[in-house]
């Protein structure tokens, strides 16, 4: 039996992250947030603020979950 492709339904889950290599990562979902300080040292084996970034929106995952 075939079945579509096509998404049946959305969802927004209206998460929003974003991090500062000077200050540390902060996450919003939908009306609470939250807000961690990147320790000394977290750019160390290659880290960059890419990695920061993803931090951020797997604390968000986590959270939503949770």
């Amino acid at each position: 039996m075939p079945h579509s492709l096509t998404p049946q339904c959305t969802v927004d889950p209206n998460i929003w992250v974003d991090a500062s290599t000077g200050w540390g990562i902060g996450m919003i979902i939908a009306n609470h947030w939250a807000a961690c300080k990147l320790v000394t040292g977290w750019n160390s084996l290659g880290r960059d603020i890419g990695w920061a970034e993803l931090i951020a929106l797997e604390l968000a995952v986590i959270m939503i979950v949770d």
